[in-house]
């Protein structure tokens, strides 16, 4: 980790400072430099080929797991962890599935609808006979207020329907 950071700016500062500061030998830098890659790498970026095969095919929509799944099919062997390790750390994420509404099939069936109990006759001559839709009910001092689309509504508590 001291390695890859000094390797990483000794464009901007001095080899012998960054091993000082970060308390790493001159010999011990260098060394690393020429040390080939460790097997390990060499299987993950082996690896990570085939992820990103698998992420393009999926046009950018699988997640690790259907990744790791396709892995194990093509007789790959390797961890899910490792699967989204190597997917993290190359910022490949998964497209969220878009929802939608149902669309509309077209003409339904007559016993598909249901009656129209109302037949948009919307006065009531008496308390509880007639429901529009879901009401928010909050309470208030004076009563019960009712939020009905935009339009506010207190219910005194003498059960008579006052418009404010």
């Amino acid at each position: 980790m001291r390695f890859e950071f000094i390797a990483k700016h000794r464009g901007a500062w001095r080899t012998r400072d960054l091993c000082e500061a970060l308390g790493v030998s001159r010999g011990g830098f260098y060394e690393w430099l020429r040390r080939p890659q460790s097997r390990r790498s060499r299987e993950n970026l082996q690896l990570l080929a085939l992820v990103r095969t698998s992420f393009e095919q999926s046009d950018r929509t699988y997640g690790s797991p259907r990744v790791w799944r396709d892995l194990r099919a093509w007789g790959q062997r390797c961890g899910r962890h490792r699967v989204a390790r190597l997917m993290r750390a190359e910022g490949l994420r998964a497209r969220h599935r878009r929802r939608r509404f149902p669309s509309d099939a077209g003409q339904r069936l007559p016993s598909a609808i249901a009656p129209n109990l109302l037949e948009r006759q919307f006065e009531a001559t008496a308390p509880n006979q007639r429901l529009g839709r879901r009401l928010h009910v909050h309470l208030d001092p004076r009563g019960l207020v009712v939020f009905r689309g935009g339009t506010r509504l207190v219910l005194a508590l003498g059960r008579r329907l006052v418009d404010e």
